[in-house]
């Protein structure tokens, strides 16, 4: 698992995925490889196989909060989104952990469902504690402006571009000229 980590940091994602891949084997009962193995292969862009070794994970740690997160996120992503098991795995992961990354998955599987009140209150909590997140300042955003607040949806997202870079910010500029015209 340590050669694992170095092997990511520099920069070779597939030598540490294997890696990983076998501390994970060595120890079946230790689920944080498995776990560094899944976000990797995620971050390559395999969803297919990041939800496999994520459902594996939950199977074999009911506890996991982050798998749990992982997978409610990449199911409430997907073309045709499962909302229900989402719900249910980011309610859960909530229950056992909730931080702000874990609060902002499950406002935004309460967005996807058009619990858009529910949604707002839990990104606004998760804003309030990781101030510098700026995804979860455009999710924030996204709920304000299906809430019907404009204007605050409009600053939100505006904010949350002008901060710099952040994975959603090209949905966060189209959000903003969807909400202009």
């Amino acid at each position: 698992a340590g050669l694992a980590g170095l092997s990511a940091r520099a920069g070779d994602a597939p030598r540490a995925i294997e890696l990983f891949d076998e501390a994970a084997k060595a120890n079946p009962a230790d689920t944080a490889p498995a776990y560094a193995a899944a976000q990797l292969v995620f971050r390559a862009g395999d969803v297919t196989a990041a939800r496999q070794r994520l459902e594996a994970i939950v199977q074999r740690d009911p506890g996991h909060a982050g798998a749990r997160n992982d997978l409610a996120w990449l199911l409430a992503q997907q073309p045709d989104p499962d909302l229900e098991r989402a719900l249910a795995l980011a309610e859960e992961a909530h229950r056992i952990d909730p931080g702000p990354e874990i609060a902002d998955t499950l406002g935004w599987v309460y967005l996807q469902r058009g619990e858009t009140e529910r949604a707002t209150k839990l990104l606004e909590s998760a804003l309030e504690r990781r101030p510098e997140s700026q995804s979860i300042r455009y999710h924030l955003g996204v709920a304000l402006g299906r809430q019907g607040e404009r204007q605050r949806a409009i600053e939100m997202l505006r904010q949350a571009v002008e901060a710099g870079s952040f994975a959603e910010a090209d949905e966060a500029r189209n959000e903003i000229s969807r909400l202009e015209t």
